[in-house]
């Protein structure tokens, strides 16, 4: 019964944690929303064309996927043999794949902005949240697989 306590209670601190770090991604889309309602005061279609069609939802992607990346390189040489290669750089690929992507979405939205790239910019955005807090959880758990060995 006390395992299950203690595991109970190491889950809602890993889990604590994670949606600790990721509260932090909601501080650049908070003054995002309160630039935009300033800069754009005069109508609520203008506050969310803005919202639409600037660059920094991509920004924010690119910077959150690197952030995976990084997180994920510094739990690797700590676990030494107990990683598959393969899939470790199968990782590595979807990351930078996904930097490259938002980059790609981040450049073009600054020469064309439109509603429709605004969009998927926001679906990449919502995306980067998701992994982010996917990869949060495996880092934790690879950890503690590598702590009990």
């Amino acid at each position: 019964m006390t395992y299950s306590k203690d595991e109970n209670r190491k889950n809602k601190a890993i889990r604590a944690d994670i949606y600790g770090e990721a509260m932090f991604f909601l501080i650049p889309v908070l003054g995002l929303f309160c630039v935009s309602i300033a800069k754009n005061s005069a109508s609520i279609k203008d506050i969310f064309y803005y919202l639409l069609t600037t660059s920094d939802w991509s920004l924010m992607s690119t910077v959150i996927f690197g952030q995976c990346a990084h997180k994920m390189a510094k739990i690797v040489p700590m676990m030494q043999r107990n990683i598959n290669s393969s899939q470790y750089s199968f990782y590595v690929a979807k990351r930078i794949f996904l930097i490259v992507v938002s980059m790609l979405t981040y450049s073009i939205i600054i020469f064309f902005p439109n509603i429709y790239l605004g969009i998927i910019q926001i679906i990449i955005f919502l995306l980067a949240i998701f992994i982010f807090l996917q990869d949060s959880f495996a880092t934790h758990k690879l950890l503690d697989k590598n702590n009990t060995n």
